[in-house]
């Protein structure tokens, strides 16, 4: 965690802002050829004699704190671990212990020599069951998978005129996984907050550490952590399908949007009803087997799915004549995939076949969100009757 993420963060349970303790930290020196943002007002060095703005500028994007305490006057706490600062909350944080055990023995007498405990009650997170089950298994998604690459990026983000769009932005990414889209926007120029809820987030990190502009943050949806208003877009690319509660997912990313702001989304579309009904009846099945056993049948219907369909679609369209012949005759998906790899459509398979949780929706739902949260200037398409890609942008705040 930089210390500029202490100018946003604030904490979840009640919007007040956090106190640091630092355990370790490690210097990561900014390029002369990466050009950081002016400071803010509060920065976390401002207050500091002697250190001019710019070089507090430095010192906010190159230090890198890798363990660390934040503490809240409301009695909350978050830890930093592997350098990133974990917000949860609730019955939530105790999978913290239980997936770290080494920064809870290393730090045990700082953490039990206060009055620090796990709460439960200081905000209402949507059945928790679910959600930690949808974190072991995105956990496990994006560490086996963490190569996974596609460029879809560009294709998902309804309404954007050109990269040119994220110069100088700063950004919410809400549902970042192993951080691939993070890395495109911070190259397009934006600065980028990205949460996840599962231990994607560390493999998330690793890939955007390099990045002086990709903070990394383990949060829930229903729980930012952050300041209201902040933010100059928010994207959420194929995650609210995956919430017990999509529609209050949707709602809770809009207050940290500032006026003006644009919110992007990405869900599953409820089109292809046929198909949708064989995949459900596999999935009763596939979600209550271990991992490694629906690792096994992904893979299985990979090497079906692109070893003969999209393979064979691949080494025939070799030839531009049959390739103008097959395109308009070619379903979507196969197009699509066709200019992946293996390993993508193998990750898609096991994505299908493994998360807990998958909710698909009609072209109204989805403007239905957009008009219960007053945003405007909507644009709703599909994307290969699979998808649908929406935009919309805040209206001018009344408070």
């Amino acid at each position: 965690m930089k210390y500029r993420v202490l100018d946003v963060l604030v904490c979840p349970a009640c919007q007040n802002e956090l106190h640091l303790a630092v355990f370790q930290t490690i210097e990561k020196p900014v390029t002369d050829s990466i050009t950081l943002p002016p400071c803010r007002r509060n920065c976390a060095f401002t207050e500091i004699k002697d250190i001019k703005m710019a070089e507090a500028c430095t010192q906010c994007y190159g230090v890198e704190i890798m363990s660390g305490l934040l503490t809240c006057c409301c009695g909350e706490w978050y830890p930093i671990i592997g350098g990133v600062p974990r917000m949860l909350i609730g019955e939530l944080k105790n999978t913290l212990a239980q997936s770290y055990p080494a920064f809870f023995r290393t730090y045990r007498e700082v953490l039990s020599g206060g009055t620090l405990s796990i709460t439960s009650g200081a905000i209402n997170v949507p059945e928790v069951g679910v959600k930690k089950r949808t974190m072991y298994s995105f956990a496990y998604e994006w560490r086996t998978f963490s190569e996974y690459d596609y460029d879809n990026f560009d294709q998902w983000l309804r309404g954007v005129p050109s990269p040119s769009f994220f110069v100088g932005k700063v950004g919410l990414e809400t549902g970042c996984g192993a951080g691939r889209h993070t890395c495109r926007a911070v190259t397009y120029g934006a600065e980028i907050f990205a949460v996840d809820l599962s231990e994607a987030v560390d493999v998330a990190y690793e890939k955007t550490k390099a990045l002086p502009m990709a903070h990394i943050i383990q949060a829930d949806i229903y729980a930012l952590p952050f300041k209201r208003e902040y933010f100059d877009f928010a994207y959420c690319l194929g995650v609210l399908q995956h919430l017990p509660d999509p529609s209050a997912g949707f709602t809770a990313i809009v207050p940290f949007l500032r006026a003006g702001a644009m919110l992007f989304v990405n869900v599953y579309s409820n089109e292809r009803r046929v198909l949708h009904f064989f995949l459900d009846g596999a999935r009763h099945v596939t979600t209550r087997l271990p991992n490694i056993a629906t690792r096994a049948l992904a893979f299985a219907a990979a090497l079906i799915d692109y070893g003969l369909l999209i393979g064979l679609y691949k080494v025939l369209t070799r030839n531009s004549m049959v390739r103008q012949v097959l395109e308009p005759l070619m379903w979507s998906r196969i197009r699509a995939y066709a200019e992946g790899s293996f390993l993508e459509c193998y990750a898609d398979w096991f994505d299908r076949l493994a998360c807990p949780v998958i909710i698909r929706y009609g072209r109204d739902d989805v403007a239905g969100w957009y008009a219960d949260n007053g945003l405007r200037q909507v644009q709703i398409a599909s994307l290969n009757r699979a998808f649908w890609l929406a935009s919309g942008v805040r209206s001018g705040l009344t408070t």
